[in-house]
């Protein structure tokens, strides 16, 4: 199966074929195809033959001894075909963007974000479908570390999405470490994907409990109902700032945090943003230290785990005999 960025390539590619297609005067043939994008040419044949499947391409052929040149003779990204992309989908690219960017890859990123920004310039959209697209942005974030994920009913998911975009609460039947599942009454704040899990970020609805936001495990959510009652948006609460407090997606007091890496693993730990408040330093013996403020213990721990010995706390001195049990 191809790697998540892979598929994103795949179809930057494709569509950028398909502006191709349009804009050529003299039309493209299989070879050029192959040369730009560096592939086959059965495999040039192949993404030829996706833009007639998925756009419904109908191509002028032009023969110029024995190559054939492609041009479509009508414009397939045109309002009609565009109409169909929802606010959903739209939002879906800067979050592809972001978790680009925390597993390095910088290019991948800037490619996808270009799309992006094409498809929203060509949309042309009305200012109530920006308006949505800019809410929906606003309650999707991303806390994202090294390792496996564990997967969640995406149907849950969008039915949280449109409560959180129409600011209505909702009765989820949550299942806990221990116990029966239980029905929960919550106001949604957003999302927070995580290294381990996947997070439903929210305050309870009831007012005895109201007040700090809590994270609720997405996997754990058996079945989600949007009720009636709506709620108003606190305007003190946003969720990257939410999110910065950690190292990851589990919430405690921010604490002061030094680490530094030996000179056998600097280079590659001056690659990793390991917090969006980090300072570093590379020091004269080719060590680097790195300094952010953030709670998330445990997350830290799993995480410094995987570079063994050639990291060492320095700060907080008592780190790994005040870690919860791992």
């Amino acid at each position: 199966m191809p790697a998540r960025g892979e598929n994103y390539g795949q179809f930057l590619n494709l569509l950028e074929l398909v502006m191709w297609l349009e804009e050529s005067a003299s039309g493209v043939s299989l070879a050029e195809i192959a040369r730009r994008f560096g592939v086959t040419r059965r495999t040039a044949e192949r993404m030829r033959d996706a833009v007639a499947n998925y756009f419904g391409g109908d191509f002028e052929e032009r023969r110029e001894g024995t190559q054939k040149f492609f041009k479509l003779r009508a414009r397939r990204l045109d309002a009609v075909t565009l109409a169909s992309i929802t606010e959903e989908e739209l939002a879906a690219f800067p979050t592809a963007v972001q978790a680009l960017r925390r597993n390095n890859l910088a290019a991948q990123a800037e490619a996808l974000e270009r799309a992006g920004a094409k498809l929203r310039s060509l949309l042309k959209m009305k200012p109530a479908k920006a308006a949505n697209l800019e809410d929906l942005l606003r309650f999707e974030g991303l806390a994202l570390r090294p390792g496996p994920r564990r997967q969640y009913d995406e149907a849950v998911a969008r039915v949280l999405r449109e409560a959180l975009m129409s600011f209505r609460q909702v009765k989820i039947t949550y299942a806990g470490r221990e116990g029966p599942p239980r029905d929960i009454t919550l106001i949604p704040l957003g999302f927070l994907y995580g290294d381990r899990q996947h997070y439903l970020v929210a305050r309870f609805a009831d007012a005895q409990k109201a007040g700090k936001p809590y994270h609720f495990i997405l996997s754990r959510i058996l079945a989600v109902e949007k009720l009636e009652a709506d709620f108003e948006e606190d305007p003190a609460f946003n969720l990257e700032a939410h999110a910065a407090r950690s190292f990851g997606a589990f919430q405690e007091e921010p604490f002061e945090v030094e680490w530094l890496f030996s000179p056998a693993v600097a280079a590659e730990a001056e690659k990793f943003l390991f917090h969006p408040s980090q300072e570093t330093n590379r020091h004269d013996d080719g060590s680097l230290t790195v300094r952010f403020t953030a709670g998330g213990r445990l997350e830290m721990a799993w995480h410094l785990q995987t570079w063994g010995r050639e990291v060492r706390v320095v700060k907080p001195a008592d780190f790994w005999e005040t870690l919860p049990e791992l």
